[in-house]
């Protein structure tokens, strides 16, 4: 968020799609906890199952544990997921609404 806002305060741009990016990051990194929260409480996973079977997901799930989700591809540690837990289909949170909202804006 830091860096958003420096980029806003110095081009003096305060308008809500100067945070577009930082928006879209930030949805994608909750996306990412987000699922590995709803394997965590379904009762079939296991994390030494998932690294027993997929050890090869070993780095991704420690770069998830520990909040190093920016810019990550972690398609294969989903795919692992979704052998021992459901997995919840992807949220909008409400940005598509948003961005179309703001070009009505009165």
């Amino acid at each position: 968020a830091a860096d958003a806002v420096d980029q806003a305060l110095e081009k003096k741009n305060y308008s809500a799609s100067q945070f577009d990016a930082y928006g879209d990051e930030l949805c994608s990194a909750i996306e990412v906890m987000r699922k590995l929260v709803y394997a965590f409480y379904d009762k079939n996973f296991s994390f030494g199952e998932l690294i027993k079977r997929h050890p090869d997901v070993r780095p991704d799930l420690t770069d998830c544990l520990i909040g190093n989700v920016k810019d990550k591809d972690f398609q294969a540690l989903f795919s692992a997921l979704s052998e021992l837990a459901e997995l919840p289909e992807e949220l909008d949170y409400g940005r598509e609404g948003a961005k179309s909202s703001a070009a009505v804006e009165v």
